[in-house]
């Protein structure tokens, strides 16, 4: 997922900067930030927030994309 939310929360982006680990919006699980390349020849690398292993199974946004009410991005 590309959205995750601090302890307040407030929406946090993936990206390089963004803190290592975060809250699920939709079930509050702690979720944690990954990496990968875009492409081998492009160097790109792109961020998003994946749940703790074997952790909160039941969630919606665990295994598929979910749409998610935008709010204060922090």
């Amino acid at each position: 997922m590309k959205i995750a939310t601090d302890d307040s929360g407030l929406m946090i982006e993936a990206e390089a900067n963004a803190p290592k680990k975060a809250l699920c919006p939709y079930c509050k699980g702690i979720v944690t930030l990954r990496s990968r390349r875009k492409s081998f020849q492009s160097g790109e690398t792109t961020y998003y927030w994946r749940h703790q292993d074997y952790a909160n199974p039941g969630c919606l946004a665990r295994f598929k994309a979910v749409n998610y009410e935008r709010r204060d991005y922090k």
